[in-house]
């Protein structure tokens, strides 16, 4: 704790104090005694060990090899000031989340034995009607297969033990090391406080944590819009929820849609599971062949090993949004609005019935003339016109077999490759201009990238109330992205991890 208040302290050595000397010398102890890690083997026996205190969460997976324990992996983290006033009930049952969510990768398709030392949490999964508090974590809670068993408190060591690793002054947010002497740096412009006005290297500290609430917004980047050649090249994906099951046991829209002629796919599936996901991405690409680019965001259901291995193997670029940035997959996102705005006016208070919409949203999203191109996705894709809503019993066919010409179906086809397709993209491209020409008129536009080496600050995504910190940082830029992302660093040199 005392090492950890030293986060956000310019210059070290006004500040160091033998504690933090003592606490670096621990720190060191604590390292070259740490036990052994192994790597995982799923012939023996996999556990789970969590437990809560007033101050942290912590958990431990480990195998049992006859009657010896071998770790896997620990974590452990401190509580914020809200989750401290958690009953004693939800604390433990939020360490339980946190290790499932921490410990993932490990435990998916895998069964393991959880221990806990409050008896309560022992009927999680045999409540036939879930209370609030297993609702509020209930995808993590049931999205693993496990059972639970109760350990006594004594002996459950190393769990108890990361739980205790934080003190009661921790601030989970960093400590502020101010002089409350020299505090008052607003001074007044009269020759009476003139003579107590406080230097420039004392008022410095002050009007740097000023920065981290009051920096405005004062440009923006350009547009960066993706323009491919073809068809089914480049797909985006989301998932959306409308927070009820449905009648046919239905949880999440599973939506992607093609980026060059807007032709979008709904999908209703019963969990986001990265098995559910591959399966209905397998079925897509084989219906439709598959993408060379495929863009998503960072959640756990498209960043997993199943999901990944699938565009491994298929040669797919995957290209992935920034962390709480939802205008890197902004295609997909201003779809999902339309789709579930169309879904809830067509429900008329059956709420139960969204998934028996999502084929008929998806015909009407896939007729509609887009802004892109002022053509139909339907049409591009399929190159002809959808069948209009009309009596078609007494229509005589207008294809004779004995009149078909191969030759006039190839120079069709090739007509619409090369000469339909190349213009449709020049179109998007020119609309796509007159957006961003538009935009850069009533936006103060930065063209020129941040040099490296600049200090720049950050949104604190993290941010609970309008009295924490709106920015944080500094940071440096180190470098650049392929897609023109910035790499930041810390003061210690330490990469960014968003």
């Amino acid at each position: 704790s005392p090492l950890d208040q030293l986060r956000n302290v310019a210059n070290l050595q006004e500040v160091w104090t033998q504690e933090h000397t003592n606490s670096f010398n621990q720190l060191k102890i604590a390292l070259a005694s740490a036990p052994l890690i192994h790597p995982i083997d799923y012939t023996h026996p996999i556990h789970v060990a969590t437990d809560a205190s007033k101050t942290a969460i912590s958990g431990v997976l480990y195998m049992q090899i006859g009657d010896e324990k071998k770790y896997v992996a620990m974590a452990s983290r401190g509580l914020t000031s809200v989750e401290r006033c958690y009953s004693t009930t939800r604390r433990e049952l939020l360490a339980i989340v946190y290790c499932f969510q921490r410990f993932n990768k490990w435990l998916v398709m895998k069964h393991f034995t959880l221990h806990t030392d409050h008896r309560s949490l022992l009927y999680i999964q045999s409540q036939e009607i879930p209370n609030h508090l297993l609702l509020t974590y209930y995808e993590t809670l049931f999205s693993l297969s496990y059972t639970v068993i109760h350990i006594p408190g004594i002996l459950n060591v190393i769990a108890d033990a990361g739980s205790r690793m934080f003190t009661e002054g921790y601030k989970l947010q960093g400590g502020e090391i101010i002089n409350e002497e020299n505090s008052g740096f607003i001074i007044r412009r009269d020759k009476r406080t003139l003579e107590t006005a406080l230097d420039e290297s004392q008022t410095r500290v002050p009007i740097k944590q000023l920065n981290h609430f009051n920096i405005s917004v004062v440009g923006f980047h350009p547009f960066r819009s993706t323009t491919p050649t073809q068809v089914f090249d480049h797909w985006s994906m989301d998932l959306a929820t409308f927070n009820v099951t449905s009648t046919s046991g239905n949880n999440y829209m599973l939506i992607l849609v093609d980026h060059f002629s807007r032709f979008t796919i709904l999908r209703a599936i019963t969990d986001k599971t990265s098995l559910t996901i591959a399966k209905e991405l397998l079925n897509i690409f084989c219906l439709f062949s598959f993408p060379k680019v495929l863009t998503s965001d960072n959640g756990s259901e498209f960043v997993n090993e199943i999901v990944s291995q699938l565009i491994l193997m298929s040669g797919i670029d995957r290209r992935l949004s920034l962390p709480y940035t939802p205008t890197g997959n902004s295609v997909t996102e201003r779809f999902v609005g339309i789709a579930k705005s169309v879904i809830i006016k067509s429900l008329k208070g059956k709420h139960a019935d969204w998934d028996l919409y999502l084929n008929p949203t998806q015909l009407a999203m896939n007729i509609k003339y887009s802004k892109l191109h002022k053509s139909r996705p339907y049409s591009i894709v399929f190159n002809r016109q959808p069948n209009d809503f009309k009596d078609y019993s007494n229509v005589t066919p207008t294809l004779s077999l004995m009149k078909a010409d191969t030759k006039k179906i190839h120079d069709r086809l090739a007509f619409a490759q090369e000469v339909v397709i190349p213009q449709i993209a020049a179109l998007i491209k020119n609309t796509q201009d007159n957006d961003h020409a538009r935009f850069e008129k009533t936006h103060k536009v930065i063209k020129d990238m941040y040099p490296i080496g600049s200090k720049v600050m950050i949104i604190n995504v993290h941010r609970k109330s309008k009295l924490e910190e709106k920015y944080s940082g500094p940071f440096t830029i180190k470098g650049y992205t392929k897609n023109k992302s910035y790499i930041l660093v810390d003061r210690l040199d330490n990469l960014l991890s968003r």
